[in-house]
Parts: structure tokens; C-alpha cells; sequence
């Protein structure tokens, strides 16, 4: 990675739009963008501080282990800084509904929080009576302390322990049952490396009748050996498979690897409802934004997003891009 690299001629994009129009789509997916930290690092508050325009969604991960206590104070300390914080909600940590009506009361009231992401999170087994994010909403405790907004997951690659029509039916009730509740609900994806994956889970879904806002999920720039063992733990076996293909960046695991390809190749499948010339043909109607896992660090991928998102970039030979950082 690194700055921009000087190139001998413009490369134009190999789809009906030009080199142009394509890094302003890139550009205008970029804009917007939200990212997650940790409860648990002091300097990922910092990267924000440093790093991103106030407003911006900060959204804060649930580990195991993780003291809810802390994601309140990291929540009230993004908020008194400017920033819209997100924390993750994850099922099968939850000891009791008690727990979780303590914790969406605090985040409200000490944090004025209004949304939060429901995971079902990697526990094998659930802690408390909450097997699923489904199950959370369904306490109506959300609604009950003023959540206007829910975030639900989606898998473009699909879920290494759930079966699709299993996925599908799951995602549909979930965001059924928001709106009956009057919160209004939206997916944030897994990360990948493919841009077909997404494009055609995106597609898809359209195709079904899903009309939910979409945030695209994509690891931050890291080097290979940590953008891997990650896909492994969240089983997105088909992308190590396209980040591993390329043998001269599989053999510099020290060297950064960017989320490049998938921008670009999703900005190319990318059509307005006004240029589609049949139904379910523009596969990113309803796309919000990128969502960012900085896997390499917040302030490294923050860098990296707001260079994207001003334009400094250029589009390369070999099918990524060039950022000048």
C-alpha cells in the first residue's frame, strides 16, 4: 500500500462507465462510512478523535469477556464527542433480560444511544435465555427505551453454521418484527473479498423482496496473515480462497492488503435505478455506505476511508486502486 502510485496512462474502467464516473462512485460509496472500535482500547477513541468527522457511526464490537459497564462508558465518551455510537448487542452474551434491559437503559440514558447492531455473537451456547438477535428484539426492550433504529447481519457468503433458507427466513422475521415495532431496521454485511459475492447476495435480495438499507461490510487495510486468520474464525472460506489466489501478495504477509478490489469491482456491477433498464438489474439500490472491521488498526483504517472518500485515488492495471494516503 502506501501513496498512490504514478502510472503511465489513465486506465479506464472495463464497464460502460468511465475511469471518471467510476472513482466518483467509489468515492461516493466512501463517503459516510462507519467503522468499529473496542471497548476495551483507550487508543481506538483516540484514532477517532484524530481520524473521523464528527457525526460519523462508531460502532462498538461485542467480544466475549467484554464488561458491559465499559461499552456504556465508551458509548457516552463517543457520543460527548461528536460521534453516533452503535454498540453491537450480542444474543447469546446475555446472562438474563434483566441484563439487557439494565444495559439499553444505561446506553440510552447515559450515552443517548438510539440504535444498536443485534448479533446473535460466537458463543456456542447461550449465556441466558437470548438464542438469537431475533429473540432480543422480540423482548420489545429496544422500543421501550427509545431505539429508533436496529442493524441485523447479513452474509453474502452465507453463515458456516447456518443453512441459507434458514438464513433467509431468519433475516426476513427480524426485520419484520422492527418494523412492527416502529424501529427502523437496516443489515450491515460480513466482510468479504469478492465483489460477486456481494453483488449477487445483493441482488438476491432484492430479488426476494427485501428492501432494507444495505452497509457493505470490508476489512480495513492489514497484512495477509491477519485478514486470513480472521476469515477463518468468521468462516468466509470462499474469500481467503481470493485473497490467497494472487501469489505475490500471499508471499508478502508483512505488506498491507486493501479492501481495493472489492470497492472497485462493486462500484463497476453498481447501476442507479435510472440507468437499469429492467427490474432487478441495479443490485446496490438501497447501498448506505461501506462499513470498516480495522483489523490493522482504526487510525490505519480511517486514513485509508478518508482518502477513498476524497477522491485521491486512482484506478490500476491490475483491477484495485491506487490511494494515496
Amino acid at each position: 500500500m502506501g501513496g498512490a502510485r504514478v502510472m503511465d496512462r489513465s486506465i479506464e474502467a472495463p464497464s460502460a462507465v468511465s475511469a471518471a464516473d467510476l472513482a466518483a462512485r467509489i468515492a461516493a460509496l466512501a463517503r459516510g462510512y462507519s467503522l468499529e472500535v473496542s471497548s476495551r482500547s483507550a487508543r481506538d477513541l483516540d484514532a477517532c478523535l484524530t481520524h473521523l468527522e464528527k457525526g460519523s457511526d462508531v460502532y462498538i464490537n461485542f467480544i466475549a469477556g467484554d464488561e458491559l459497564g465499559a461499552k456504556v462508558r465508551c458509548a457516552a465518551a463517543l457520543s460527548a464527542s461528536g460521534f453516533r455510537p452503535v454498540p453491537h448487542i450480542g444474543a447469546r452474551h446475555l446472562r438474563s433480560a434483566a441484563q439487557l434491559d439494565d444495559l439499553l437503559a444505561r446506553l440510552a440514558g447515559e450515552a443517548g444511544v438510539d440504535r444498536a447492531l443485534l448479533i446473535g455473537g460466537d458463543a456456542s451456547a447461550p449465556a441466558g435465555p437470548f438464542a438469537s438477535s431475533h429473540a432480543v428484539l422480540a423482548t420489545g426492550l429496544l422500543q421501550k427505551h427509545g431505539f429508533r433504529a436496529a442493524g441485523f447481519a447479513g452474509y453474502p457468503e452465507g453463515h458456516p453454521q447456518i443453512a441459507a433458507p434458514v438464513l433467509k427466513q431468519a433475516l426476513e422475521a427480524k426485520l419484520a418484527l422492527a418494523k412492527a415495532q416502529g424501529i427502523e431496521p437496516y443489515i450491515v454485511t460480513q466482510f468479504c473479498f469478492e465483489p460477486v459475492a456481494v453483488t449477487s447476495w445483493l441482488a438476491a435480495l432484492r430479488r426476494d423482496g427485501i428492501a432494507a438499507p444495505v452497509r457493505i461490510g470490508l476489512a480495513g487495510p492489514a497484512n495477509i496473515a491477519t485478514l486470513v486468520r480472521f476469515a477463518i474464525r468468521c468462516g468466509v472460506t470462499n474469500s481467503i480462497r481470493a485473497l490467497t489466489a494472487r501469489a505475490d501478495r500471499f508471499l508478502r504477509l508483512a505488506s498491507d492488503n486493501a479492501p481495493d478490489t472489492l470497492i472497485r469491482g462493486i462500484a463497476e456491477s453498481a447501476t442507479s435505478d435510472a440507468d437499469a433498464p429492467g427490474a432487478g438489474t441495479a443490485p446496490l439500490t438501497g447501498v448506505t455506505g461501506l462499513h470498516f472491521f480495522p483489523f490493522g488498526g482504526v487510525a490505519k483504517t480511517a486514513r485509508w476511508a478518508n482518502a477513498l472518500k476524497r477522491g485521491r485515488l486512482r484506478l490500476n492495471a491490475s483491477g484495485g486502486l491506487d490511494v494515496e494516503m
